[in-house]
């Protein structure tokens, strides 16, 4: 189902697929949280915008630090 052969991979009933962690995290809220979920909010932006700047941070800046320590040691 992942085109890289790896999970997470996620299939909803109509048989839409997405394989990225933070993508499935983000679609299943907003297809299936309350309206306006504290979540991942739609009704304010620069909270929304703040969920997704650590989302990004753990995905570009964390990721390469923890990758730099554990390949130097």
């Amino acid at each position: 189902i992942n085109p890289f052969n790896r999970v997470p991979t996620f299939v909803d009933t109509d048989g839409f697929r997405l394989f990225e962690s933070r993508a499935i995290a983000m679609y299943l809220v907003q297809s299936r949280g309350p309206p306006d979920s504290a979540l991942y909010p739609s009704g304010d932006l620069k909270q929304r915008a703040e969920i997704d700047q650590y989302l990004h941070f753990e995905l570009g800046t964390l990721y390469r630090g923890l990758s730099d320590v554990i390949v130097r040691t």
